[in-house]
């Protein structure tokens, strides 16, 4: 057994949701399993500096002579898991050399690919390792989040399909499929599944945090809150869940528990800012601007954000275009 870590990816979001991503901010309505590719940035793995890497790899190429393949791959993972993307390709290519055939080696390439960025790179890792396994589930899951990654959604369910006849109740494969619903606004079809993530999971916040969001872009803000309240009760230091439990509450309505769970992520200004561009997306300029006000006066010098959310509320009440 090799014990790779399952990488939570970002992805993109439904068109049902784009409309709140704006002027924000922060970060906000993200799938656990990521962002949107308009808000997400890709954080490079950490690894040490290039003179330091280069001889840790040469010290450590000494020794993989020693290893079989199997314990080349799991040494690998290990590497990768710690952030060391250098050592982890050096096991991966190492292990490749000795059984070309060890899917998992490509699994461990298509992992660091992805992590940089690279989705083609990846995609291609991860469908040589299916084809030397077609019943490796995470080099199947590995094309899913890659081909998503590049918009080809229906690709994406073709290979989400092949998962499910391999493992129909494993909560990895349901996650994806909910997520990869959602970004084609079937969010009927994902809420269920969301359902039934949670009950397998319940200790889980991303489980309780996509069932948010489903929520939310079905305008059932009441219904959001529970769900966004209860991803914050089991993890209440993310900021992703948070400002997600910050939105809900002002969608609601409820501007003071919106504003203090913004505050306590993006600072006052920020917070303030936020409130204005949900409320602008309500059509409530009056509200809007009250808000977008009060971020410039807390901070005039640098929120510009702030000035051009109050711009735009104004193009919307002359034109109705933003």
């Amino acid at each position: 057994m090799f014990f790779r870590r399952f990488l939570v990816m970002p992805v993109s979001q439904s068109s049902a949701m784009q409309c709140f991503c704006g002027l924000l901010a922060a970060a906000t309505l993200c799938l656990s399993g990521g962002c949107a590719k308009t808000e997400h940035k890709i954080h490079p793995l950490i690894t040490e500096t290039p003179a330091f890497s280069k001889m840790a790899a040469a010290s450590e190429e000494s020794n993989l002579s020693q290893k079989s393949p199997d314990e080349l791959i799991n040494a690998g993972f290990a590497y990768l898991a710690a952030g060391n993307a250098t050592l982890a390709r050096l096991h991966f290519v190492s292990a490749l050399k000795r059984n070309p055939e060890a899917a998992w080696a490509y699994v461990g390439i298509g992992d660091i690919a992805y992590q940089s960025g690279d989705y083609l790179s990846a995609l291609a890792n991860y469908q040589q390792a299916s084809a030397l396994a077609p019943d490796n589930l995470s080099a199947l899951l590995g094309q899913a989040q890659s081909l998503r990654q590049q918009g080809k959604l229906s690709a994406t369910s073709e290979v989400l399909n092949q998962a499910m006849k391999l493992a129909p109740n494993d909560v990895r494969v349901l996650t994806e499929l909910a997520i990869n619903y959602d970004l084609q606004g079937q969010v009927t079809l994902a809420g269920p599944l969301y359902q039934e993530i949670a009950a397998k999971s319940p200790d889980q916040a991303g489980a309780y945090n996509n069932m948010g969001i489903n929520a939310l872009s079905q305008n059932n803000y009441a219904t959001a809150i529970i769900h966004f309240s209860k991803a914050f009760m089991l993890d209440g230091n993310n900021e992703r869940i948070t400002n997600n439990l910050a939105m809900a509450f002002a969608l609601y309505g409820q501007e003071d528990q919106a504003l203090r769970l913004f505050t306590k992520t993006v600072g006052e200004a920020a917070a303030w800012n936020n409130l204005g561009y949900l409320y602008m997306t309500q059509k409530r300029y009056d509200d809007a601007e009250r808000a977008l006000k009060k971020a410039l006066e807390l901070n005039p010098k640098f929120y510009a954000r702030a000035q051009e959310n109050l711009d735009r509320v104004e193009r919307l009440r002359l034109t109705g275009s933003p």
